[in-house]
């Protein structure tokens, strides 16, 4: 066993027979134990530390951004136990983990809070996992409520449900700057695959607090990424790790994989930057996540892998290990798994010179949860889309301009709505509409808020939103905004944005609006409000979803058409912008 300094406390891994014997998962034998002394967990090890084998492959596979994919799972499963059968004749191992935002996203996994995911990786036989921004998700277990519930109370109860090590290094206490936030989960595991210690480290996106819904979020902060990984593995180091790899749920976005070297296609890479910072040697594989992109790249030494999201892929890279070369990474492109489209089935190929075989029991296994969301799945809502209502990010489109209409129909009285290209999805598609197209357009348990503000305060948030290239653009409904470069009396040019009505009249300064959105956007999410610092005070939340106005909108219009001027006329435009995201006026002629 690798002798740690007072780390096994003698705190005993959570078995599978948790409670589920309602979803028909069961318990396949005792899971190791691990100790909490110094939130590093600890495996045993048949072979001392460090010590040389040989040549000694371990083939690291991973899926990222899995956002309640149960039906990719099974065939997941065949994957991974086929590379088993490959690397034990050769007496090597698998590690298999999982990068962040692995719950939330599905209705057969957000009826149940995630635990069919966290239960169905216990049955697999996951390695360890980290955190994502979207684990924050669900908030409160179950229909908790009132001033004393544990905002983060769903994703404690999943923690403790994982016959896994949850890893997050870099998730700290607000006012303290201290880990320690969560029981059970850990900043690095020290694992043993086929003899050779294997350190891990799990950190999370430095983007976190403006990303997640602030309530759930409340006490919490993300600590630097950099830092964190270092502290911990240079813990991992001296305690005998071959390897140290790093589970990220932060990554890159690259058009081009062909060369691992070449990183000239690659951009929004804040893994890049976090490894850049990291000395050399210290960590051997990033398993990184977020961007729902592909990496398979070597920067400052370090292989990075990522492999889109929602199960379209995974992700692979093998530490071989020798006794004079040391470690090699070998760096493999994206394996695909599932199609995008959910409806369309997953079906298992050969790999590795041999078949792969759909898992029987995962699939057995999944099915309740699978079979509780197919009702709410298919219901049809009574509405046809004639033709295809799509989204974009970064640009105003039908699917936002639509769902700001519907919101604003929901609260009457109300003058504006806006809501967050990020939230948006996926399109509505042409033909008869059931649930499960609503829903993964918008997946997010948001609810309706309503604030009032000012004409003037209002344009100071959207020319905050508009000079910033973060997030995806805001859709707006009720109200024209026509944003221009001005030139001021110091001869400088500066963005100026105006509100208009349908009739054309300009909202004056100080003209009191009704503004309905989400509590997403209204609490601090996106930093969308940041201009204008509003207080929790002024936001009114009401008791309905997002997702409900939302159905009964479509329901009572009966018809939608995504090329319907109605909804989106690129000819005129609900945003007026002098060019795309972020709008800057430097250097451009001013009106």
């Amino acid at each position: 066993m690798i002798r740690l300094r007072g780390v096994l406390s003698g705190k005993k891994w959570r078995g599978l027979a948790l409670g589920w014997a309602a979803w028909g998962f069961a318990c396949t034998g005792p899971a190791p134990g691990f100790g909490a002394v110094e939130a590093r967990a600890v495996f045993p090890t048949t072979t001392p530390a460090g010590s040389p084998r040989g040549s000694v492959v371990v083939s690291v596979v991973g899926l990222n951004d899995l956002h309640g994919r149960l039906e990719a799972l099974p065939v997941m499963a065949g994957y991974v136990e086929r590379l088993k059968q490959v690397r034990q004749t050769e007496g090597g191992g698998v590690l298999f983990v999982d990068a962040g935002d692995m719950l939330q996203g599905t209705l057969e996994s957000n009826l149940n809070e995630g635990r069919a995911i966290i239960a169905t990786y216990n049955m697999m036989g996951l390695d360890a996992a980290t955190l994502g921004n979207h684990e924050f998700d669900f908030g409160p277990a179950g229909d908790a409520a009132g001033p004393d519930v544990d905002p983060q109370g769903a994703i404690r109860e999943r923690i403790g449900e994982a016959g896994f090590p949850l890893l997050s290094a870099n998730l700290v206490e607000r006012a303290t700057r201290r880990r320690g936030a969560f029981e059970n989960l850990f900043a690095s595991a020290l694992v043993d695959v086929a003899g050779v210690a294997i350190g891990l480290v799990g950190v999370l996106t430095a983007e976190t607090p403006q990303i997640v819904m602030p309530a759930f979020f409340k006490g919490l902060d993300v600590a630097p990424l950099a830092p964190a990984i270092t502290r911990e593995a240079r813990w991992l180091r001296e305690r005998g790790a071959r390897a140290v790899v790093v589970v990220a749920h932060a990554g890159a976005v690259c058009e081009s994989w062909d060369d691992p070297d070449d990183v000239s296609s690659c951009r929004r890479a804040e893994i890049f930057d976090v490894v850049r910072e990291l000395e050399p040697g210290l960590v051997d594989l990033v398993v990184a996540g977020h961007t729902h992109a592909v990496v398979a790249h070597r920067v400052n030494g370090v292989a990075i892998v990522e492999a889109r999201s929602h199960g379209e892929a995974f992700s692979r890279a093998d530490l071989r290990f020798d006794a004079r070369a040391g470690v090699q990474v070998r760096i493999f492109p994206p394996e695909p798994l599932c199609p995008r489209t959910s409806s369309e089935p997953c079906h298992p190929h050969d790999y590795e010179g041999g078949s792969v075989v759909s898992h029987d029991d995962v699939r057995l296994a999944i099915e309740p949860a699978l079979t509780e969301a197919a009702v709410r799945r298919e219901a049809l809502l009574g509405v046809e889309a004639r033709r295809e209502v799509a989204p974009a990010l970064k640009h105003e489109s039908a699917l936002g301009n639509l769902f700001t209409d519907l919101m604003l129909d929901a609260v009457p009285g109300a003058d504006v709505a806006l809501t967050n290209g990020g939230g948006l999805r996926a399109a509505l598609p042409q033909g008869p509409l059931r649930y499960r197209h609503l829903f993964e357009a918008i997946p997010f348990d948001n609810y309706l808020s309503v604030v009032e503000l000012t004409g003037e305060e209002l344009e100071r948030v959207l020319s905050g939103h508009l000079a910033s290239e973060r997030h995806g653009i805001v859709s707006v409904s009720g109200l024209y905004v026509v944003a221009r470069c001005k030139r001021v009396a110091s001869g400088a040019s500066e963005l100026d944005v105006a509100l208009h009505r349908k009739s054309g009249a300009r909202v004056k300064h100080g003209e009191r609006l009704v503004l309905v959105t989400s509590n997403y956007l209204a609490t601090g999410g996106d930093g969308v409000f940041d201009p204008i610092g509003l207080e929790p005070s002024r936001i009114r939340e009401t008791p309905r979803l997002v997702r409900d106005a939302l159905e009964s909108g479509l329901k009572a219009r009966k018809v939608i058409d995504g090329k319907s001027l109605g909804l989106f006329d690129p000819k005129h435009p609900r945003l007026i912008l002098p060019s795309a995201r972020p709008v800057t006026c430097t250097n451009r002629t001013a009106e």
